[in-house]
């Protein structure tokens, strides 16, 4: 718990992001399967609070982040294997031909296990087209800790723009 009070803003929203649709969940489900009923609302069934975490709202995610929950991508069949590979680097090359000058966030992000180079090649593993924006920001995080979902949206377009993912279901 010390821990997560030290953590920024943007990694313990990252954090708590996942957790607290998850509480509100349960919290529901358990009002309604128990009837409970609460004095503050008259009567009424209660409702479910709006997060159970320690922290105050980091504040409303940006409109299009929220998009982002519904994006899912897909890695293309080719090139297979890992982007960098004694001393290429494929993502690299691409996006330099396409003119840009800096990368994605996510190649210089320092996790608390990992880094920038650890999360990028994870977040290519897990765009399996199944797995959502968010979902797959999980899935990272799990793995070398918080990352904020704006940094993996900006990675995924930015693959998509080199031709390595493709948006799933987008004809």
């Amino acid at each position: 718990m010390e821990r997560a009070r030290n953590l920024d803003v943007a990694e313990r929203t990252a954090t708590e992001m996942a957790s607290c649709p998850c509480e509100k969940e349960i919290e529901a489900q358990v009002i309604a399967l128990t009837h409970t009923f609460d004095e503050e609302y008259g009567g009424k069934i209660m409702k479910p609070r709006e997060c159970w975490t320690m922290y105050a709202p980091a504040g409303k995610v940006a409109e299009e982040v929220q998009k982002a929950f519904n994006l899912r991508f897909r890695r293309k069949a080719e090139p297979k294997g890992p982007l960098a590979v004694f001393g290429y680097d494929y993502f690299e090359a691409e996006w330099a031909k396409r003119g840009h000058t800096t990368k994605p966030k996510l190649l210089e992000y320092e996790g608390l296990w990992g880094g920038g180079e650890e999360y990028a090649y994870e977040v290519l593993n897990f765009a399996d087209g199944k797995r959502n924006a968010q979902e797959i920001r999980d899935a990272v995080s799990a793995e070398y800790g918080p990352v904020a979902l704006e940094l993996v949206v900006e990675h995924l377009k930015a693959l998509e723009e080199i031709g390595l993912v493709d948006e799933a279901g987008k004809q």
